[in-house]
């Protein structure tokens, strides 16, 4: 499933209807997400929404609001302020003229981070249900497999269940193998780390943060998430000297909030 191809479609239709300046924050906003330009997206983001209800379209709409909560919840955890437009944006996308958009069973990632940068063991039940009742609605041909099966294993964790995880994580591989041909995805690395190092085996969740540090090399964030986790691990290893250089410098740390958590229980 391309949940890209109606974007590439419409803003080609909107740059051939005059509409260039909401084509280009369709394609600007979620990069400026992604990079970490958050003042960006919060200043283009009005500008956009007004563009898109002007054009009638609640499908951009959802998809633009969608990736301020990204930048807001994910990459910054503004959780206090966003958990409101994170629970009217998931009502938005189950109305009859939106539920048919790929982005509307991303905003579930966006409801459910939210809840678990809260209180992640508070809202376990919560997260669970929110992400099982997304999975359903989708298989593993959708790129939203992976992101919301990750959310449910941070759910699982969160309350405890690590070998749960571990199990849930293995079977949505086996579904991957299946139907989209693919084998581990790097970005339940993470997961299966924190649920290996729940179940007191470090020895096995540095191992996985070893072999996930290569295909993360395009994608900082994470690479530094999991390397904080790696120094966590050494850590509990009693390699305490090894852990302290594989920690993320503060200075890199400070200005990324969803690294803060990571780091500090690595630290201790």
């Amino acid at each position: 499933m391309d949940i890209w191809a109606w974007i590439v479609d419409t803003m080609k239709e909107l740059r051939t209807s005059g509409r260039e300046r909401l084509a280009d924050l369709m394609e600007r906003i979620p990069q400026s997400a992604c990079d970490d330009r958050h003042a960006e997206v919060d200043a283009l983001v009005p500008e956009a929404v007004a563009l898109a209800r002007e054009a009638g379209s609640p499908w951009i709409e959802l998809f633009l609001r969608h990736w301020h909560l990204q930048s807001r919840v994910l990459h910054r955890q503004e959780v206090k302020d966003a958990l409101g437009e994170a629970v009217r944006l998931v009502e938005f996308a189950h109305r009859e003229d939106t539920r048919d958009c790929p982005q509307s069973v991303c905003v579930t990632q966006d409801l459910t981070a939210c809840y678990g940068a809260m209180d992640g063991p508070g809202y376990a039940e919560e997260r669970l249900a929110a992400a099982r009742e997304a999975l359903s609605r989708i298989d593993a041909r959708w790129p939203c497999f992976v992101c919301i099966s990750g959310e449910m294993a941070d759910a699982l964790i969160d309350a405890g269940k690590f070998a749960e995880a571990l199990e849930f994580l293995d079977a949505q591989t086996r579904s991957l193998r299946r139907m989209a041909g693919e084998g581990d995805v790097h970005r339940w690395a993470m997961q299966r780390g924190e649920a290996l190092l729940g179940l007191g085996r470090p020895d096995e969740a540095l191992e996985v943060f070893d072999q996930a540090a290569e295909p993360l090399e395009d994608t900082p964030t994470l690479a530094r998430s999991i390397a904080n986790r790696r120094a966590r691990a050494l850590a509990q290893l009693g390699r305490g000297e090894e852990g302290r250089e594989a920690l993320v410098p503060f200075e890199d740390v400070l200005p990324t909030h969803s690294l803060h958590v990571s780091w500090v229980r690595a630290v201790l």
